[in-house]
């Protein structure tokens, strides 16, 4: 798993070695969420805008509906349907660890991890030497979705992921803000429109 401190305390403790690129990240982020336009436009942009970044070779955004079920898997390199089969290869453990706990999850080395089971072909030549970063996307209450990315072992340097962690934990946070926001207008629109057809 991740070699150094645990990712969960990261925003209590770490503060990026470069904060002027973290805080250029999160400003360009932030435009691109306060646009006009579809939410599925909106993220898929987002992540085309955090690869530029952050060191990752793929990425993905997946969110919940209220009933838990996987309703939206969007990545910033390939279509929706090719997104779903890449997060449908994802540990089902991984991703309810980050859901349950509520924390980053780190996995340096994919290739020399235990704890779950990785499917690589997805990754293509060597992909069993990819390194995974995965993190909450929380409304006020609950967890939403996952901002998930991997990237090839090679490439993992402890306090560089310290840095891209701390960045994609601010990202989903502008996430959640946004789907949050986005969700409570089409409720509040869904009502209006059955009060008035109740008329």
């Amino acid at each position: 798993m991740f070699s150094g401190r645990d990712p969960s305390t990261l925003e209590h403790d770490h503060v990026p070695r470069r904060p002027e690129v973290a805080l250029y990240c999160i400003f360009e982020i932030s435009k691109v969420l306060c646009r006009p336009g579809s939410l599925e436009e909106i993220l898929v942009t987002t992540l085309r805008v955090l690869k530029s970044f952050v060191d990752m070779d793929n990425g993905l955004i997946s969110l919940f509906s209220e009933a838990g079920e996987v309703e939206m898997v969007l990545s910033g390199s390939s279509s929706s349907s090719d997104a779903r089969r890449y997060f449908a290869a994802l540990p089902q453990q991984a991703i309810s660890q980050l859901v349950d706990t509520e924390n980053p999850l780190v996995v340096a080395n994919v290739g020399l991890d235990s704890t779950f089971a990785w499917d690589t072909s997805h990754l293509g030549t060597g992909g069993t030497s990819y390194c995974f970063m995965g993190v909450p996307i929380k409304d006020n209450q609950r967890v939403i979705g996952t901002l998930t990315v991997d990237r090839a072992w090679l490439k993992f340097d402890e306090e560089q992921s310290d840095d891209d962690l701390c960045i994609l934990k601010m990202v989903a946070d502008l996430i959640g803000q946004n789907v949050q926001r986005r969700r409570k207008i089409e409720g509040d629109r869904a009502r209006l429109f059955e009060a008035q057809s109740r008329r």
